[in-house]
C-alpha cells in the first residue's frame, strides 16, 4: 500500500505541476491515465472509516517489528494525492474520499496535539499534520484549524535539546529523516497562516 501511494503521490504532482517534459501529447495521455488508475486504486481500498491499512512498525534491537492495521501517515500521504488531483473535502471527484480520510485523522488528534493510531509514531503525526496544513490553507474551517494548532504544538513540546525529533515524542536523540518531516510540516502550518515558534525552527 505504502508503495502505491508514494507513486500516486508523484503522478499526482506531476500532473499538477506540467513541467515541460510532459510536453509530448502522448506522454501526457500516458502520464494522466497513470494518474486516474493509481487514484482509483486508492479510492477502492479506503476503509469505511476513512483511513488505509499498511504495516505499523518499529525497531527492536537491530530488528524491526511490525503489524498490519490502520495507518495515519498512510492515509495523511494517500489523501495528499487526491488534494494533488485538486480535490478537496466534499469537494471534486473524490472529496467524499478526502472528507473520510480527513474525518479519520481529525478522529485521532488526541488532547496533546498528538496524531496516532495503533501506536503510529512522529513520522505519521508530521505526514497528518502537513496534511491538515495543507487542507485548512484551501478550506478555512474552525475545528480543522482547532487541531492542527495542536497538533504544530506537539511538535514543537517534542523536539529534544539536539534541536531534532525521532521516533515518538519523548525521544532523547534525533534522526535526519524524522526531523525533516517535522519541519516539513511545520513549514507547511506557517504557509498556512498558523503560528510557528521560529526559536523551535532555527534550533532545528
Amino acid at each position: 500500500m505504502r508503495k502505491a501511494v508514494v507513486a500516486a503521490l508523484i503522478l499526482g504532482f506531476a500532473w499538477a505541476d506540467e513541467p515541460r517534459w510532459l510536453g509530448s501529447d502522448v506522454l501526457r495521455r500516458r502520464v494522466r491515465r497513470s494518474v486516474e488508475a493509481a487514484l482509483a486504486y486508492l479510492a477502492r481500498t479506503q476503509q469505511p472509516d476513512g483511513s488505509w491499512k499498511d504495516i505499523i512498525g518499529r525497531k527492536v534491537c537491530d530488528l524491526y517489528v511490525g503489524h498490519y492495521d490502520k495507518h495515519i501517515g498512510v492515509t495523511a500521504l494517500a489523501c495528499m494525492a487526491f488534494l494533488a488531483h485538486g480535490d478537496l473535502p466534499g469537494r471534486g471527484r473524490y472529496g467524499k474520499v478526502v472528507e473520510r480520510g480527513l474525518d479519520f485523522i481529525l478522529k485521532h488528534v488526541d488532547e496533546n496535539g498528538y496524531i496516532s493510531y495503533s501506536n503510529s509514531r512522529m513520522y505519521s503525526h508530521a505526514f497528518a499534520t502537513l496534511f491538515l496544513a495543507e487542507v485548512y490553507g484551501m478550506v478555512r474551517r474552525d475545528d480543522l484549524k482547532e487541531k492542527l494548532i495542536k497538533a504544530v504544538r506537539a511538535i514543537e513540546r517534542a523536539q529534544n535539546r539536539y534541536g531534532g525529533w525521532r521516533y515518538l515524542p519523548t525521544s532523547t536523540d534525533a534522526d535526519i529523516s524524522v526531523t525533516v518531516c517535522q519541519i516539513m510540516a511545520l513549514r507547511a502550518a506557517h504557509n498556512a497562516g498558523i503560528f510557528v515558534n521560529k526559536n523551535v525552527v532555527d534550533k532545528a
